[in-house]
């Protein structure tokens, strides 16, 4: 990877976006200064959630900022060709968002999502071909755990619809009345099905479980694969 040329493609975005300076952008968005700097002048690798926070804070496309062959603005990663994805060393799935929601039912009947913003997934995560992510809400408190697992708002979620769920799972879901997906511990005697029941339970003991007694009224979205802590 010529890292290089991808800091000189971050250096221009920045601009494009109107900070004419690497410090305006480190101080609007929070980022370690030292480490901006050496991306930017393409001393030190960028991992895939910083690509990620870079393209999302500049408005751009992680594979245009990785290999500049895509349109500089966000877009559908289905627009790709398969043959092009699979020269690249790394993998975007599709944000699902407030406009995106509509497709949910489509979606967990085994469709794609289609939607105009994408996130770069580490190669690690092994996560399937309709793999998608969403980012908790700035109001959503629920999952801040008082020890061990914790997912603050603006965790970034990976979530695979088609890994198997099984009970103690952390999953997406959307149940009945519910505006948005809300992840969730599954507690169940089994796997998801119509016939059976199960309570999707917080990490924050401020929130009531969801008790789900008619599992079809309650759109489970998939599991979690991993999260990406905000910075």
């Amino acid at each position: 990877m010529d890292w290089k040329a991808v800091g000189d493609r971050l250096q221009k975005a920045r601009i494009d976006r109107g900070y004419k300076t690497a410090i305006s952008a480190v101080k609007r968005f929070g980022w370690a200064e030292r480490s901006y700097y050496k991306h930017e002048s393409g001393e030190r690798r960028i991992m895939p959630e910083e690509l990620s926070r870079y393209a999302v804070a500049y408005k751009v496309s992680v594979i245009w900022l990785m290999h500049g062959i895509s349109p500089q603005s966000n877009h559908n990663a289905q627009n790709i060709p398969i043959k092009s994805l699979s020269d690249l060393d790394i993998h975007e799935v599709p944000l699902l968002s407030s406009q995106s929601l509509g497709q949910l039912d489509d979606f967990i009947r085994g469709g794609t999502l289609v939607s105009d913003k994408s996130v770069v997934v580490p190669e690690f995560a092994e996560v399937g071909n309709r793999a998608i992510a969403y980012v908790i809400p700035d109001n959503d408190l629920s999952m801040l755990g008082e020890r061990g697992d914790t997912f603050p708002p603006g965790t970034m979620l990976i979530i695979d619809p088609d890994k198997v769920i099984t009970p103690g799972n952390y999953i997406l879901t959307q149940p009945e009345n519910f505006e948005l997906p809300i992840l969730r511990r599954y507690e169940a005697i089994s796997s998801p099905s119509k016939y059976t029941p199960f309570t999707l339970s917080a990490l924050n003991p401020a929130y009531q479980p969801v008790v789900v007694n008619n599992p079809e009224s309650c759109k489970i979205i998939g599991r979690l694969v991993m999260g990406l802590r905000a910075y």
